[in-house]
């Protein structure tokens, strides 16, 4: 398969831990400028061992862990970032105090006693914790009970730790030459960061692996005769294409409507306005390119009329 250029990945996260070129890295890294991630079904992708499936109030998006350690992976540069967890201990009278063991890439960086009830806790940490491309955070916790061994009401038999609903990870912005002198709690339990908004997970279904050589319109016999912008790095970041090349916004965003084969309509519409609007797709929006899907409007014509849109133009 590797002498064909035919690279077959069985999932996302087999990708991004061990088929990453370093194309593929920097545009991952341009992706995700902030890595915020609600706990729902949506981010599975991210998230490996230790934890149940997401309950309670679907706008909560929360998770319970277990006895287990629970990991995550979090998309960010080797540069300094914040790191935000939103989570709660499983309390009941008399618990003991629950303790959670905080690591980044394998390596310590917390350990604090959590407060009862939601709490955010806030890390800074340094660029030398962190690495280009996907990061793994790891959290253990100290005690886990089922509910039903403490509450005999309780059907619940699930050893549970905590509860989790909120992951993210924000850049520091420039800073002085200097590292910071070692990991730093910035907010008391129970303060509430201010954070963007969440990431979106139609992303996740837009990822390729960049191949080294040009691509087909950069090396192709209208190159030198401009047909229409060139596409802004964000946009080719969001489609899964190193940011760095030089390819016409048209081309870059009809890939979208190729890709998209396997595909049914609303899912595609999802995909294509996350990675050309940055934008989750309204109500409104679906409905009319819905519509034009069934009278025979291609999936080409739609992308191209996101990126000629107003809306298109006024972010670029």
């Amino acid at each position: 398969l590797e002498g064909f250029r035919l690279h077959y990945a069985p999932g996302l996260q087999h990708l991004l831990l061990h088929r990453l070129t370093p194309a593929d890295t920097h545009a991952l890294i341009a992706r995700y400028p902030t890595h915020v991630m609600p706990l729902g079904s949506d981010n599975s992708v991210f998230l490996a061992g230790g934890w149940y499936g997401p309950d309670g109030d679907p706008a909560e998006h929360a998770r319970w862990t277990g006895a287990e350690p629970v990991s995550a992976m979090l998309i960010a540069s080797a540069a300094d970032h914040r790191l935000t967890l939103h989570m709660m201990p499983f309390d009941y009278a008399g618990a003991p105090p629950q303790i959670a063991t905080i690591s980044l890439n394998a390596a310590p960086i917390a350990r604090l006693a959590m407060t009862p009830g939601w709490r955010y806790y806030t890390f800074d940490i340094d660029r030398t914790r962190w690495r280009d491309g996907a990061n793994f955070l790891t959290i253990a916790f100290s005690r886990a009970e089922a509910p039903a061994a403490i509450d005999p009401r309780s059907k619940d038999v699930r050893p549970l730790a905590a509860r989790l609903n909120l992951i993210a990870v924000t850049p520091l912005g420039t800073r002085a030459s200097r590292p910071l002198s070692d990991v730093a709690r910035v907010a008391q339990a129970g303060e509430t960061p201010v954070l963007p908004g969440a990431s979106l997970p139609e992303l996740t279904r837009a990822f390729r692996i960049n191949e080294p050589g040009e691509m087909l319109d950069e090396n192709s016999w209208w190159r030198h005769s401009k047909r229409t912008a060139f596409a802004p790095p964000s946009l080719l970041a969001r489609i899964g294409i190193d940011p760095a090349r030089r390819i016409e916004v048209d081309d870059a965003a009809e890939t979208i409507a190729y890709d998209s084969a396997c595909l049914n309509d609303s899912d595609f519409l999802h995909i294509a306005y996350a990675a050309i609007l940055n934008r989750a797709i309204d109500a409104d929006g679906e409905r009319y390119f819905a519509s034009a899907l069934q009278k025979k409007e291609t999936r080409v014509g739609v992308v191209r009329a996101l990126v000629h849109s107003e809306e298109f133009r006024k972010a670029f």
